[in-house]
């Protein structure tokens, strides 16, 4: 056993248009503990199967037949549905920095790279479940804070010119406040 997660009540999609790889996550999940998963090959099914089912969590394929990961994604999010909110992670062999950003500007919550471990899948969920991120909304945007740590500003000046000069204009307030 990997962790403590209890995910016995929840509902997982698997999206892949690969059987193989959709037995292999389902089968990971079985052994997660995972109470319901529902299956979907391509990006159609899971938007149906969003429609007539109460889902917790989409495990989902950049490379889906028709509407592919990334425009699924923005598709759940941009839409005023019950699912809007839900974890996403995005599965993907190629996880080069490009398809990272992308997934994440789509409003992915992460990436997992394939072929999936256990231990990879695991940390992902329970990162996804002990970490819930707030959505940032606008009117063409909709997508968890992609903020993982709120530090402040750079206490070295940062790397843009304007930081050392908002730095010391930050001193010079504090200065005036003694």
């Amino acid at each position: 056993m990997l962790g403590n997660l209890n995910l016995e009540s929840l509902t997982f999609v698997v999206a892949d248009d690969a059987a193989n790889f959709r037995k292999i996550a389902v089968g990971i999940l079985r052994d997660f503990g995972a109470g319901s998963i529902l299956e979907a090959k391509d990006g159609k099914e899971v938007l149906e199967t969003l429609g007539r089912s109460q889902v917790d969590m989409l495990l989902c394929d950049t490379a889906l037949p028709g509407i592919n990961g990334f425009a699924l994604t923005r598709k759940i999010r941009s839409e005023e549905n019950p699912h809007r909110y839900i974890p996403i992670l995005l599965l993907t062999s190629h996880t080069q920095q490009g398809n990272v950003e992308r997934a994440r500007d789509c409003g992915d919550n992460m990436v997992v790279a394939k072929p999936i471990s256990p231990r990879s899948l695991y940390s992902r969920l329970q990162w996804a479940a002990e970490n819930e991120r707030a959505f940032i909304e606008s009117e063409s945007y909709c997508s968890p804070d992609r903020r993982f740590k709120v530090e402040g500003p750079p206490a070295e000046g940062g790397r843009r010119a304007d930081d050392a000069k908002d730095a010391e204009t930050k001193d010079d307030a504090k200065d005036t406040q003694e």
